[in-house]
């Protein structure tokens, strides 16, 4: 009987082993799938922001009209940074415009493409990393260009969104790259610091050093951020 019980002990531990191993296991695969579905929603909204779609075009067609703007009011290749005069009657976000795909339906459907980025990193449904190496970029460019625009609620997402990507960036040595490909992008000017951004490098980015310049004139182009 002892001899029995001895053994029955014997299945009873390994049988607690085992399951023990598989909850072990069945928990590092439900992590690992969670990593990867969090990766997955980032490229997602890459996705949505550079691949064809209404989000994608949206973001290609006010881009495309700003730089139209801008260039032939300064004379040279940039984008116009909007301003909040640009929502009265008959300036260029006046929201009573007709027609389907106008500057104002893109403007918003700008800002709700941040507002889904913001609320997927808020609520922790994507991973950080690979959001701001994929749109970082595009949450701080796109800040500069509309820092002027205040009133829309919509812009939160943006603005809480932009010191996020700066601190990625500058801790992946990535922002002076950033702005050195854009010294001339906003009303013929680089960027600026912004209110709610954490202070910019020592080197203030409206004066560049000539090797930056010397980039920024190089790499200046028709592309469409």
């Amino acid at each position: 009987m002892a001899w029995f019980d001895y053994v029955n002990s014997i299945g009873i531990i390994g049988g607690l082993v085992g399951g023990a191993f598989q909850i072990r296991r069945l928990a590092v695969e439900g992590r690992q799938r969670d990593i990867d579905r969090r990766t997955e929603r980032s490229l997602e909204l890459y996705r949505d922001l550079v691949v064809d779609g209404d989000t994608a075009n949206a973001f290609h067609r006010l881009s495309v009209l700003l730089r139209h703007i801008g260039t032939e009011k300064f004379g040279q290749t940039t984008w116009y940074v909007m301003e909040e005069a640009d929502f009265e009657s008959g300036g260029l976000l006046d929201p009573s415009q007709t027609g389907i795909n106008t500057p104002f339906q893109d403007f918003y459907r700008v800002l709700w493409f941040f507002e889904r980025a913001y609320n997927a990193f808020q609520f922790g449904l994507i991973n950080p990393d690979v959001l701001f190496q994929t749109t970082g970029f595009h949450c701080w460019w796109w800040g500069q260009l509309l820092r002027k625009i205040k009133s829309p609620k919509a812009m939160f997402a943006l603005q809480q969104l932009i010191p996020r990507a700066n601190e990625w960036a500058r801790k992946n040595d990535e922002y002076e790259r950033w702005a050195s490909h854009c010294m001339t992008d906003f009303d013929g000017h680089g960027p600026v610091q912004l209110e709610f951004e954490d202070p910019l490098p020592v080197r203030s980015f409206q004066q560049p050093s000539p090797d930056i310049q010397a980039v920024a004139d190089n790499t200046n182009s028709d592309r469409s951020p």
